[in-house]
């Protein structure tokens, strides 16, 4: 695991586990020092930006921070809070970042240990980010599946890895039913065997309505599965990551495809008309 991995793609509440990384010590600097760059939505800029470590007293950033406005109230904050919990050992770490463009802060709070580090807190809120950087995706989506989509990712930024795998599912579950309505308007289709096929099983039937990525890894939906029946909130959240990653690839493959057929329709009236002037004027 890397800083942009830690920081912008992980869910609050994950512990981090230095046994499983690889030089962790210099993991840990990272968190404590790093002056590596992240890249990641601005809410402000309204699209992808590069943030730059910046120790600033948040003073200029009231429009943006309006508690705390100043950075010694925020470490005053912590410092009480990490008192509070010293029992339990570790540190409470402040990590801030600057927009490039346009200096909107990005700010995370992690809970450093010397067996691991979590993140428990960050401004913007991960769903916050997340939800605004997936508005793309309201047109790939139905109603329905856009809300789904904002709830499993809300539902990961607070901890609770189960209940975002059932709403990633029924993403799938959506798009495996759209698809349905499009392919049994084929004579050929044949609504027996779909409806005897296990759900995998039905996403390949489905391969030519459906997006080549879901069709090539539709083991995802078994991923989900067995985290919704059989594991752990943290361990659902270890996936999430991945599996939202991999439902933007689906959703990224369809847009295109929309976009490409709205093109088709165009360019094929714009040449049946080009046709009918050319053939009225012979």
């Amino acid at each position: 695991m890397d800083i942009q991995e830690y920081f912008i793609q992980s869910p609050l509440y994950r512990a981090i586990d230095f046994a499983k990384i690889e030089e962790s010590w210099q993991f840990k600097h990272h968190i404590l020092n790093t002056n590596a760059p992240l890249r990641t939505f601005c809410l402000v800029c309204s699209e992808v930006s590069v943030f730059l470590r910046f120790h600033s007293p948040y003073d200029n950033w009231t429009l943006h921070v309006n508690s705390p406005t100043r950075r010694e109230d925020l470490e005053s904050a912590i410092n009480d809070f990490s008192h509070r919990l010293s029992e339990f050992g570790g540190d409470f770490i402040i990590t801030d970042f600057a927009c490039t463009v346009c200096a909107h802060p990005l700010i995370f709070i992690s809970w450093l240990t010397d067996k691991y580090a979590m993140k428990i807190g960050q401004l913007p809120s991960y769903a916050d980010v997340f939800q605004q950087a997936d508005k793309k995706y309201k047109d790939a989506l139905s109603t329905k599946g856009f809300k789904e989509f904002n709830t499993a990712i809300g539902l990961a930024a607070h901890g609770v890895g189960v209940g975002s795998f059932v709403y990633l599912r029924r993403i799938l579950e959506d798009l495996e039913d759209e698809a349905c309505l499009i392919a049994q308007k084929d004579p050929s289709w044949n609504k027996e065997v779909y409806q005897k096929s296990r759900f995998e099983e039905r996403l390949a039937l489905l391969k030519n309505e459906l997006p080549a990525f879901l069709v090539e890894n539709r083991g995802v939906y078994g991923i989900m599965s067995k985290g919704i029946h059989e594991l752990t909130d943290e361990e659902c959240l270890s996936h999430f990551d991945m599996l939202r990653t991999a439902i933007e690839m689906i959703l990224n493959e369809k847009i295109v495809r929309l976009e490409n057929e709205t093109k088709r329709k165009s360019l094929s009236a714009q040449i049946g008309k080009v046709k009918g002037v050319l053939k009225n004027s012979e």
